[in-house]
């Protein structure tokens, strides 16, 4: 969660081939990783920033629970929504 949270896309791809599992939730219910970089798309101040959290969330999505991914898609299009328009 620690790459994801500081936007290191090869990181997260590293240790996702290395074993690493995407479906891991941290302390809040919120916390895992696919989740954080929705959090990451939405509070970027800059495009750049949401580009890097974008791709990461694409990377993961496919690889994550279809539970969690309904969490992340419905933070990720609220957020986006309220940001962006």
């Amino acid at each position: 969660m620690y790459a994801v949270d500081n936007e290191c896309y090869d990181m997260v791809k590293t240790l996702v081939e290395a074993g690493a599992d995407v479906n891991l939730g941290g302390i809040e219910p919120d916390e895992f990783p696919l989740n954080l970089a929705a959090y990451g798309c939405c509070s970027a101040s800059y495009a750049y920033q949401y580009e890097r959290c974008k791709k990461i969330y694409d990377y993961l999505f496919p690889l994550t629970s279809p539970e969690l991914q309904q969490i992340a898609e419905k933070n990720l299009n609220s957020r986006t929504n309220t940001i962006f328009n």
